[in-house]
């Protein structure tokens, strides 16, 4: 069937009575092209950016208890973290 939106498919649905653990019943069973998925989650935001910021000074005051105390390997854990909700929010990382 012609798509006046894409010159080829996206997501095609392989079957519908596919098996996933913890799912009782048929579920639908997709491929998805990656060029796709990247062009339109490339500028999604799943986390508010002020609730993000709010984790973020909690995860900076548990960074900074980290890494006095010497726990290195938590506190760049933590810096890691951060970033991720930075990402999520539509922020830039700062731990590269």
């Amino acid at each position: 069937m012609p798509n006046p939106t894409w010159n080829r498919w996206a997501v095609f649905q392989y079957s519908d009575c596919g098996k996933v653990a913890g799912i009782k019943g048929n579920v639908d069973m997709n491929w998805m092209e990656k060029d796709f998925w990247d062009i339109h989650m490339k500028e999604e935001t799943t986390v508010d950016k002020m609730l993000a910021n709010e984790l973020i000074l909690v995860l900076k005051t548990q960074w900074k208890v980290s890494d006095a105390m010497g726990m290195k390997d938590q506190a760049k854990y933590l810096g890691e973290l951060a970033d991720r909700v930075r990402i999520a929010s539509g922020q830039e990382p700062q731990n590269k």
